[in-house]
């Protein structure tokens, strides 16, 4: 990534701060729990996986900036939904996302131009022979965010179709 590359991405993970939770509170709260099909996730369920991810990809962030080529581990995203998901509401799990976002923005606008290609071997990249610096994490969470923004933005479709 170039350094305008790494502006724009921060600058993308800055404004998910208000087009998430915008998004998730635009589905009527009655169908924030309901699933489109069987394998997928609720709008509530996204929003408890994009925290969860958050979360993972800010210790993942630490590591790579603040030790000589850490190893990363997976997580099971699924068992994590199956374990954690219905912990805590979609409002507490949007405070959690925003303030692990917040937290990891931070990080990300501290970073010189070094620390943004430090490398660090992921469980699953190993197999493949890729690596994991922040610029790749950025890059993660951008589109991982978009990705379920276009989720919620369906399931508030379909539940408007319904209703």
């Amino acid at each position: 990534m170039t350094p305008a590359e790494r502006a724009i991405a921060v600058t993308a993970l800055r404004e998910a701060l208000a087009v998430v939770p915008t998004t998730a509170r635009a589905l009527p709260m009655e169908h924030a729990d309901l699933s489109p099909t069987a394998d997928e996730w609720s709008a509530h369920d996204v929003v408890v996986h994009l925290a969860d991810a958050e979360q993972v990809y800010g210790v993942r962030l630490r590591m790579l900036v603040t030790q000589e080529r850490p190893f990363l581990t997976a997580f099971d995203q699924d068992a994590w939904s199956r374990r954690f998901g219905r912990l805590e509401s979609l409002d507490e799990a949007l405070t959690r996302w925003t303030v692990l976002r917040r937290a990891n923005l931070a990080v990300f606008e501290s970073l010189d131009g070094e620390e943004w290609t430090r490398p660090g071997d992921h469980e699953e990249g190993m197999k493949v022979g890729r690596v994991e610096t922040p610029e790749s994490i950025a890059d993660v969470l951008v589109r991982h965010t978009r990705q379920h923004v276009e989720q919620m933005h369906g399931a508030a479709h379909r539940a408007d179709l319904e209703a």
